[in-house]
């Protein structure tokens, strides 16, 4: 028979007599399996790599989103702006060359008269 104080104190018996050889097998396979971790859900220093590279990568794709918005409204802007430009270009050479035509005018005029007056 085995002492029971003997058992309760002690952490690692000495084989019992009563257990049959499966049953001491279980209980040192059991002992020897490794205890799991106290965190369930660790994380791994790849894992934290990998957010901050995601989260890199969402950043500097919304810099480039930014950016390629940016050009296109640069772009719009200057165009009006050189639409209007032209407007204004087009209404200045219009308005010299009336004035160039009304010059070409008097003068063509006035040597009529002068041809006219000579006679």
């Amino acid at each position: 028979m085995v002492e029971c104080s003997r058992l309760y104190v002690s952490k690692i018996w000495d084989k019992l007599p009563y257990l049959q050889s499966d049953i001491d097998n279980i209980i040192k396979f059991i002992n020897e399996t490794p205890k799991p971790p106290n965190q369930l859900f660790q994380i791994s220093s790849m894992d934290v790599i990998r957010t901050i590279m995601i989260v890199i990568g969402f950043i500097l794709f919304l810099i480039f989103v930014l950016l390629l918005l940016l050009c296109v409204y640069k772009r719009r802007c200057t165009s009006e702006i050189a639409d209007r430009q032209l407007q204004t270009n087009v209404q200045v050479s219009l308005s010299a060359q009336n004035n160039e035509l009304e010059d070409l005018m008097r003068l063509y005029y006035s040597k009529i008269n002068e041809k006219t007056r000579g006679n």
